[in-house]
């Protein structure tokens, strides 16, 4: 998502949880800001404000999100995002404690 005029992003980062996942949510830690290629938007860069949050509830599809699943940290045949395979999956791994 992106931020409103004049908002902040850790008011963003809970506003797009709650209209694309259906579920508030606690912000835990700020994690950074990066630049990544954008995903759907040839030469553009994404600026983004990352942190870890912790999900009141179950996540639900909402807004414009098509599909939903889990996906493992080697997965190779799911596309995604550039942020997500170069900054949030390599932090998740090194920071988190997941059993998959």
């Amino acid at each position: 998502g992106k931020l409103e005029p004049n908002e902040a992003p850790e008011s963003a980062i809970q506003r797009e949880i709650l209209e694309e996942i259906g579920s508030p949510c606690v912000i835990e830690q700020f994690i950074g800001r990066f630049e990544t290629a954008a995903a759907n938007e040839p030469d553009h860069k994404l600026i983004s404000h990352l942190y870890l949050v912790r999900l009141k509830q179950s996540p639900q599809i909402a807004a414009e999100i098509a599909e939903m699943k889990w996906v493992k940290f080697n997965d190779s045949e799911t596309k995604l995002a550039p942020l997500t395979k170069e900054i949030v999956i390599p932090w998740c791994e090194q920071n988190l404690s997941i059993t998959l």
